[in-house]
Formats: C-alpha cells, sequence, structure tokens
C-alpha cells in the first residue's frame, strides 16, 4: 500500500461519513479511482474511528469547559503510543503584528483524565514552551474529540 494512499482517504473520509456512504463503498470509490485501496481491516478501523468521532463531536463541543468528559462520548482508539487520552479540535492563532488570524487543527495527548479547560491550558502552555509560532498568539481553542487509547484503563 503505498504511504500516501492511506493520508488521502483519512481526508476523504469525514466528507463520506456525513453522506452516510458506507465502508464498502467508500472503499470501491478509492479503487475507481486509484486503482487500489488499502488493507481492509484498517480502513475499516479508520471508519469507524472516524465515524465514531462525527458521532460524539456535538456533546464533546457542548461539554462545559470545567467539565471531565465521560467514558460514554469517547471514540476508542489506538494512538500507537504511550498515552491515555488525545484531543483533536481546532486552534485559532492571531499574529500580534497584523492582527490576521488563521485557523489550524490540533491535537494533543495527555495521561491525565481533565477536563476540556486543562486540556486547553496544557496545550497553550505547551505550544509556548516549544516557542512554535512565536509571532502568533492563541486566541481560542475548541476540541471536537476526545479519544481514549484503546486497551489502556480510564
Amino acid at each position: 500500500m503505498p504511504f500516501m494512499l492511506r493520508a488521502v482517504a483519512r481526508a476523504m473520509m469525514p466528507s463520506f461519513i456525513r453522506a452516510g456512504i458506507s465502508a464498502t463503498a467508500f472503499r470501491r470509490r478509492l479503487v475507481r479511482q486509484f486503482g487500489t485501496s488499502y488493507r481492509w481491516t484498517t480502513l475499516l478501523g479508520d471508519y469507524r474511528e472516524f465515524r465514531g468521532m462525527q458521532r460524539f463531536e456535538s456533546a464533546v463541543r457542548s461539554l462545559r469547559p470545567d467539565t471531565k468528559p465521560s467514558s460514554s462520548i469517547m471514540t476508542e482508539a489506538d494512538f500507537r503510543r504511550e498515552r491515555r487520552y488525545r484531543g483533536i479540535g481546532q486552534a485559532t492563532y492571531r499574529n500580534m503584528e497584523t492582527g490576521e488570524e488563521y485557523d489550524q487543527i490540533i491535537s494533543m495527548y495527555d495521561d491525565q483524565f481533565t477536563s476540556k479547560q486543562a486540556f486547553t491550558d496544557k496545550y497553550i502552555q505547551d505550544v509556548e514552551k516549544a516557542k512554535y509560532k512565536p509571532e502568533y498568539e492563541i486566541t481560542k481553542v475548541e476540541w471536537y474529540v476526545i479519544q481514549h487509547n484503546e486497551g489502556w484503563s480510564y
């Protein structure tokens, strides 16, 4: 499997899931469009992960910032790394000189079961510590998905 095919397929999945297209039809589309697909079990796992993200997105967004998310609104995923939780969301960065803003999809891993606000504070602290974009400040962070690493305790 070409490595880029999976990346392209994962980028396409949310719109197909929103349209109600099944994983099988999505795979047929990959074969028709690219002449190949990737391992069925991997594709199915990816599709289920994205479907779970969309299913719980509104619940995560509506969760109060000072509240810890319950396990019922977390999706299970295999991170392939030694962390219990991952947050996926969007950050708004503002250039301090020009005032120009842009949004960026973000993700962050952590071992602590915390509130959305604590997760946000840690993200901002980590970005500032890394001096990722020193000319920009983070004006807003919104989490869409909170995931739990499959097989790890809560």
